[in-house]
């Protein structure tokens, strides 16, 4: 009957905010992989949504920013190692001579 069809409708709507609504909260935590799984999937179901679209654009651009951001620390990490081992060693050879 049409109520049938238009309940199934209104729980497929629900659905899709509630999966669309996790993959939201996960990519304001950071938590990027996971907002990922949950817009990809909606993007299966339905490819030409403009709001997943979007979002796992914006997903996709903050992993970047954040993995250069990440590196940018690890590199920033490694020169301050070299620093220290340089200092060491000049403090080595002062003190015996």
């Amino acid at each position: 009957t049409d109520s049938n069809i238009r309940s199934i409708k209104e729980i497929c709507k629900e659905q899709w905010a509630y999966v669309f609504y996790l993959a939201m909260g996960n990519y304001w935590l950071k938590e990027y992989e996971k907002a990922l799984k949950h817009v990809r999937g909606l993007l299966q179901t339905e490819p030409q949504n403009n709001q997943a679209q979007e979002l796992e654009w914006l997903i996709d651009k903050a992993r970047k920013k954040d993995g250069l951001v990440d590196m940018a620390i690890v590199g920033d990490v490694a020169l301050g190692v070299v620093d220290l081992a340089g200092l060491i060693r000049l403090a080595v050879s002062k003190s015996k001579s």
